[in-house]
């Protein structure tokens, strides 16, 4: 069930290299997993002074909770509603230097734990295969549904 850069970048609004995960490796009606090496990319967008912080791992959480709800719009044959990042909670940031240190693919998991009217909570995190990175949730909030 693997689902390439190129079909990704067709779900949600960012393009190019800003579109920062490379495939989704599973997915249903609750869950995603996805994977990515966009963090060890020089040109990547959410570098600064050379660096990419671990406070971009919430991007990457978000960009697969995006393309969960892309996803799921495209299987019921509709178009996903624009939604926007709400609100954070219990954001851990369970691991210390900068997102591009670790070496090889990134692991972005998503579980939607809540949906009503337009209202979605996350769970999310971002590892690498020996540690969990960052973990929190998140409210996605649909324009136009509540």
């Amino acid at each position: 069930m693997c689902i390439g850069k190129d079909e990704l970048c067709k779900l949600i609004p960012h393009s190019g290299s800003m579109c920062l995960l490379d495939t989704v490796e599973y997915w249903d009606k609750t869950r995603i997993v996805c994977y990515t090496q966009s963090h060890l990319l020089s040109d990547n967008p959410l570098r600064r002074d050379g660096q990419l912080s671990l406070v971009s791992a919430i991007e990457y959480g978000a960009q697969g909770m995006a393309i969960h709800g892309g996803l799921l719009a495209q299987s019921d044959n509709g178009l996903s509603s624009p939604a926007y990042l709400a609100s954070l909670k219990d954001i851990a940031i369970e691991s210390s230097g900068s997102l591009d240190q670790y070496p090889g693919k990134l692991v972005i998991e998503a579980e939607k734990v809540f949906a009503d009217r337009g209202t979605l909570v996350y769970d999310f995190s971002v590892s690498t295969d020996q540690a969990r990175l960052m973990s929190g949730q998140a409210m996605v909030v649909q324009v136009g549904t509540y």
